[in-house]
């Protein structure tokens, strides 16, 4: 036990507590089970068609923002409540966690990801988040801007 406390203090000092566990295409239940009740909700903050929910939890040192539409998040944020930079470690654990079997890739630019069934993920660095939009709000959100 001596041994194995050093080793735990380690990982906990390495590791990032629960970064990462945000997931596109989850119920609000499955969210509330996994940060708690959200801390703020916001209805219909963006311009399209569908019903829209923008919800923020807080876990760990973490915010998360996730805009649910009918239901199921669609987009997530991802961010330091102290608003300080993610670490490139950080940035991959999210997407790790996002990746619900398909594969990342670079996308054009320095920290823009795009999902191999399309969904897509970019770090703002003015804001230091990891912002994930699922395959068919990008699709929603272009056949929007087509409607216009």
């Amino acid at each position: 036990m001596r041994m194995l406390m050093p080793v735990l203090v380690a990982l906990c000092l390495v590791l990032p507590p629960s970064v990462c566990q945000a997931r596109l295409g989850d119920t609000m239940d499955q969210c509330i089970a996994r940060y708690g009740q959200p801390v703020l909700l916001k209805n219909n903050p963006a311009p399209i068609r569908f019903r829209l929910a923008w919800i923020t939890f807080q876990k760990n040192v973490y915010d998360i923002k996730i805009i649910f539409v009918n239901g199921i998040s669609q987009v997530e944020c991802v961010s330091k409540s102290n608003s300080s930079a993610l670490s490139d470690n950080e940035k991959d654990k999210i997407l790790q966690t996002n990746s619900k079997g398909w594969a990342w890739g670079k996308a054009t630019g320095h920290d823009n990801w795009v999902r191999t069934d399309g969904a897509v993920a970019s770090y703002d660095p003015s804001k230091h988040d990891v912002i994930l939009e699922s395959a068919s709000f990008k699709a929603a959100l272009d056949a929007e801007e087509q409607n216009k």
